[in-house]
């Protein structure tokens, strides 16, 4: 039997950290989690069609999963990550990310064309200064409209980082777009958001390299690229080796030398 999930099914309701969407599910209504702040994870069949809008406030979500309708232990999308990212950034978008989703190398040509556009968006656009309940919200209107922004560059961020990871898993980069994603990291308001990026994202080891590996270290002092190594000890090795070879012009400034492992 066929089941839709009603419009502003869940709207508001903080309880719910972790969905999995039946296979029978078909449809999910327009604002169905909106507001949802607690939601981290959901999982949602192949062919199931989703309004826009659907994750709207939505602010911890952190992975979709698209998964075979006649077999749920099969992930279809290459990152769930990333497409958390592109629903977070554009809701009401949702439903065509979640539908490009299901086939890999259309999701990843989509993106990167419109990734360009994304990352040349002020980062407070959207600001609002009150919360998604309609309450006021009275902190420091500077500080709440500094903190938005920052969560829109950890955003942008880590979409940068999981299109790393999706080229190291045979996505290619076209090398504009590489200039492009170089360029935003080297950005002088990019440090701070990385470092809450990294405190908060179970990626972090993933991240921290992608960074220091794109991301050329003009812009870092030697202990602050160790401090944001973190407990990494290969990571930190790295860092002292290149940095002495830079030091003795063995080595450009940069880090080619971190590659995962």
């Amino acid at each position: 039997m066929s089941v839709e999930i009603a419009a502003k099914r869940y709207l508001g309701d903080r309880s719910v950290k972790n969905k999995l969407i039946g296979p029978e599910v078909v449809s999910i209504g327009r604002w169905a989690f909106m507001g949802c702040t607690a939601l981290s994870e959901i999982w949602i069949p192949k062919g199931c069609v989703v309004s826009e809008n659907v994750f709207d406030g939505c602010t911890s979500l952190d992975r979709v999963v698209i998964y075979e309708a006649e077999r749920p232990d099969v992930v279809l999308n290459i990152s769930p990550e990333l497409l958390a990212c592109l629903i977070k950034a554009k809701p009401a978008e949702s439903g065509e990310w979640i539908k490009l989703a299901r086939d890999n190398e259309r999701f990843i040509n989509e993106f990167d064309e419109r990734l360009p556009f994304y990352l040349s968006e002020d980062d407070h656009n959207g600001y609002a200064p009150f919360l998604a309940g309609g309450e006021e919200d009275y902190r420091n209107e500077d500080d709440a409209r500094r903190d938005y922004g920052l969560s829109i560059r950890q955003n942008k961020l880590k979409m940068i980082f999981e299109r790393f990871l999706a080229e190291d898993l045979g996505y290619s980069l076209p090398e504009e777009e590489r200039g492009i994603l170089d360029k935003y990291l080297k950005e002088d308001h990019i440090c701070e958001a990385f470092g809450l990026l990294i405190s908060e994202t179970s990626r972090k080891t993933l991240y921290r390299r992608y960074f220091f590996d794109n991301a050329l270290g003009e812009k870092l002092t030697k202990n602050e690229m160790l401090a944001m190594a973190g407990d990494d000890v290969q990571l930190k090795a790295m860092v002292l080796s290149d940095c002495a070879k830079i030091a003795t012009g063995c080595k450009k400034n940069g880090f080619e030398s971190l590659t995962l492992v």
